[in-house]
């Protein structure tokens, strides 16, 4: 929210891509601290506002976090302030796809996260009306759970040129499915015969039929993934192990490319609620969120609700970082 705040305010910040530690005042005596991966840094150098100091002052003071004052851009550790491994941040400005077809759910839960939350306003665009917008006014396009067979030839043209020319867009759930369907996302996704296939038949009466049907859903459970707290998209994370919440069956194929997946299926994954074994087995060891180049611009894909209603706030972080730093990480896709 504080990152969004001053960059629209016309600061200039940059993310750090490699840990350091630096020289600061605290009560009078110089200390050194440590900043992780994904700390924001405010050079004096580059600033073009006289009253920019007073900007951030004010700006961190509104959402209570405070500001360190580095003594110099000499680090005692790791890359020094100047380094190219801090990546310079650009203001963002989000469309999501919406209206008939799309989760109205979904797409509620982005914008309450991302307008009410954070304070950063989306445009919502219905796929029938996609052809007629300007897309380079805009840095972002979200696609959550939905069917976006109302998207014309044309658009999806326009969709895969704005991406090559540097867009970042991000797919959830059958959003991702579209973006893989259409050849903007290196990765497939289990088919409904594969999961027939996981369960036998041969022996069931009709009676079973109902019973057969919610095995092999996953009505709403939460599974255990194990999070790459290196990459970009992660940043901000401690914990490499990230809870997710689960109410498909859309599974992504196991990804053998590397640096792409974020996020993988612990080999035992469900935490809590139920999901039969069978499925639990095939989610078990998959990617769960992926990311790589396409053309100058970025993918981003979750097999998951990122934002459940509202609440589900630890894989939140996941999407204001797909925002911000989505440039901070370099994948290009090689064919194996």
């Amino acid at each position: 929210k504080l990152l969004n705040e001053l960059l629209n305010k016309g600061i200039k910040a940059k993310v750090a891509t490699k840990p350091f530690s630096s020289q600061l005042k605290s009560n009078g005596k110089v200390i050194i601290k440590n900043f992780s991966r994904g700390s924001i840094i405010i050079p004096a150098g580059i600033q073009t506002q006289k009253d920019w100091r007073d900007i951030v002052a004010t700006s961190s003071q509104s959402v209570d976090i405070p500001i360190n004052s580095l003594n110099t851009g000499l680090t005692v550790r790791g890359i020094d302030i100047g380094s190219g491994s801090f990546r310079l941040l650009k203001p963002i400005k989000v469309l999501m796809i919406g209206g008939k077809g799309v989760s109205q759910y979904e797409s509620a839960e982005i914008l309450f996260y991302l307008d009410d939350t954070l304070s950063i306003p989306v445009t919502v665009v219905e796929q029938q009306r996609l052809s007629s917008v300007d897309l380079s006014a805009y840095s972002h396009i979200i696609m959550v759970n939905g069917k976006y067979n109302a998207l014309r030839k044309s658009s999806i043209s326009k969709l895969n040129a704005w991406v090559k020319n540097g867009g970042v867009i991000f797919g959830q759930k059958l959003g991702a499915k579209f973006l893989s369907e259409h050849e903007f996302l290196a990765m497939s996704f289990v088919t409904k015969d594969e999961i027939n296939q996981l369960f036998e038949t041969d022996h069931l009466q009709y009676q079973d039929k109902e019973s057969l049907a919610g095995r092999k859903r996953i009505a709403g459970a939460i599974f255990e993934s194990t999070l790459d707290t290196s990459h970009p998209l992660a940043y901000g994370y401690t914990d490499n192990r990230l809870p997710l919440f689960r109410n498909s069956t859309l599974i992504m194929q196991h990804n053998l490319k590397p640096f792409m997946s974020i996020a993988n299926y612990s080999a035992q994954p469900l935490l809590s609620g139920y999901a039969d074994k069978n499925m639990v087995n095939r989610v078990a060891n998959t990617s769960a969120v992926v990311a790589h180049n396409y053309g100058k611009g970025r993918v981003i894909a979750s097999s998951d609700n990122l934002a459940f209603r509202g609440y589900w706030l630890g894989s939140a972080k996941l999407i204001a970082n797909s925002l911000f730093f989505a440039k901070a990480f370099s994948t290009p896709v090689v064919a194996n």
